[in-house]
């Protein structure tokens, strides 16, 4: 009979191999989970467990809890959870990343914003250009109604006498601004949305006198972000001395927007310019404004068949969905179309 002991002796230790390995795994998932956690421990330990006392001398980690751990506790940044990353310098790259988007998130700002000429009530009264209009009550609530359809956020309005200015601010129940005593020129804004910073005026010649031209620093309450508006109201007319008088008054904008430039915030100029393309051949080139409603920047690049109401920006200002809506004429509202446009500030916070 053959001797099969060799056999016998070769399958017990094939039979015993999967148990070495599971013992093996064991000890070394031990050791790992050893060292990670601070190492073996030694008799001092023992010793650290009955005195609290010695446990802190041993490990200060024990009592003091700002110290970073070892173990797989999560590490938030800015409100992101962060585990397990060891290397120091994959971390605060990882943190800076973080950082940077909340700052792009939390420091642009979208907003609408809106001109509109609400046709002074001299011109409904009797004898009044439009005296078959509403008179101004009736559309001064239609004027509310209009700006509250189109979502914008400020607007400025022009030729409001005082009952209708104070009709369509208690209207909306925004906040204004515009010279004491002088409501032909103002600037409403929703509360919600901006807190005024300053407030004051500028004058520009009109129709052989002078007229107060509104400017306000706003700051969008959930970014922080501050900007000017300023709004215009110039000179009627095509005569020599009416688009004399016009001009004289888009130069004073032209050289208060740049006076504004060092203070490294966005500025709007905005209104009823009562011009088209000569007001962007003299105002666009010499500040660098750019127009809601488009156009290259140049003076034989501006857009063509816009009313001559207007939307332009300066310093990180981005202009989207542009509307001039007609149909405050269509409504006898207004002889002037409400134009609207989104803007966005970007760049860097003031």
């Amino acid at each position: 009979m053959p001797d099969d002991s060799g056999k016998h002796r070769h399958s017990r230790r094939a039979d015993l191999l999967p148990v070495l390995a599971v013992v093996l795994l064991g000890a070394l998932m031990l050791g790992i989970a050893t060292l990670w956690d601070g190492g073996l421990p030694d008799a001092a330990s023992d010793d650290s467990a009955k005195d609290p006392a010695a446990a802190a001398a041993i490990d200060p980690e024990v009592t003091d809890g700002t110290r970073p751990r070892n173990d797989r506790e999560e590490r938030a940044t800015d409100g992101s959870i962060i585990e397990g990353v060891e290397d120091s310098a994959l971390l605060e790259d990882v943190k800076a990343a973080e950082a940077q988007v909340k700052k792009v998130r939390m420091e642009s700002a979208t907003f609408k914003i809106a001109t509109f000429n609400l046709l002074g009530n001299n011109y409904t009264a009797p004898g009044g250009s439009r005296a078959s209009w509403p008179d101004a009550g009736p559309r001064a609530s239609m004027s509310v109604g209009l700006i509250r359809a189109h979502g914008a956020d400020i607007v400025g309005v022009q030729e409001a006498r005082a009952p209708q200015y104070a009709a369509v601010r208690g209207g909306l129940g925004w906040d204004a601004y515009s010279k004491p005593g002088d409501t032909d020129n103002g600037i409403m804004w929703n509360p919600a949305v901006f807190e005024l910073v300053a407030a004051d005026n500028f004058q520009i010649p009109y129709n052989g006198g002078h007229r107060a031209q509104s400017i306000v620093r706003l700051r969008h309450k959930d970014s922080r972000r501050e900007f000017y508006v300023l709004n215009m109201h110039t000179t009627s007319g095509r005569s020599g001395s009416r688009t004399a008088s016009r001009n004289a008054g888009l130069r004073i904008a032209a050289d208060y927007v740049n006076s504004l430039k060092s203070e490294k915030v966005p500025i709007f100029l905005i209104g009823d310019m009562n011009d088209r393309g000569n007001f962007y051949c003299q105002v666009i080139p010499r500040t660098g404004l750019v127009a809601a409603q488009g156009g290259g920047g140049t003076c034989g690049s501006a857009p063509r068949m816009r009313p001559v109401d207007w939307i332009t920006a300066y310093g990180g200002v981005t202009f989207s969905g542009y509307v001039d809506d007609f149909s405050a004429e269509h409504r006898r509202i207004s002889d002037h179309p409400i134009v609207v446009a989104s803007a966005t500030l970007v760049g860097a916070k003031n």
